[in-house]
């Protein structure tokens, strides 16, 4: 997976890169810092992108023909993204679980060996389960850990700072300033 995406990004002009990478850190701050407030527009996109992406690569490996993937993949992606947004609580598990798996997967894809792939994926099902059980606090966890970490890590990338444990304790500390952001919003809605 991490080879696809490492792939992507070389193909890439170089022009574009910074431009992506500023899209990736923006991306991740608002997650971080209003990611429970945008729950529903990460519901729909998220849903989206899951119906879009599974159906592009199902009916593509079948049929192998532009012309049926792409209108069959926009079709499903709507369809699923309206189910996430009407079934809250699977729009719910889908955002938290995609979150933490992009997270995890991000911060373990240096390493190339099978069980990584289990412990990315328990993890997302995991978040999945904990935010529907209690929806609040594990959305805001999500958001707040996932943006700070996925943040600092896309500004390390670009400034080539490697160091994986420094990463790590910075994006946490982002991730708690948003959690902390993201609390007094609901506090002061209440």
């Amino acid at each position: 997976m991490s080879n696809i995406i490492q792939r992507f990004m070389d193909e890439l002009p170089q022009s574009q890169l910074l431009g992506v990478a500023i899209a990736i850190i923006v991306i991740g701050l608002l997650i971080c810092f209003f990611g429970y407030k945008l729950m529903r527009v990460g519901i729909t996109v998220i849903g989206f992108s899951i119906g879009f992406f599974i159906t592009a690569f199902m009916v593509n490996y079948f049929t192998n023909n532009n012309w049926i993937t792409f209108p069959a993949a926009i079709i499903v992606g709507l369809l699923i993204a309206f189910a996430a947004f009407r079934l809250y609580e699977m729009g719910i598990f889908l955002v938290c679980g995609v979150c933490t798996t992009l997270t995890v997967f991000s911060l373990l894809s240096s390493y190339d060996t099978w069980w990584i792939y289990i412990i990315v994926i328990a993890a997302g099902i995991l978040a999945g389960v904990l935010a529907v059980l209690f929806i609040k606090p594990v959305c805001i966890f999500v958001t707040a850990m996932s943006g700070g970490i996925i943040t600092v890590l896309e500004v390390c990338q670009k400034l080539q700072f490697n160091y994986t444990i420094v990463i790590f304790v910075v994006g946490i500390l982002l991730g708690i300033m948003g959690m902390t952001f993201q609390t007094s919003l609901e506090k002061r809605k209440n």
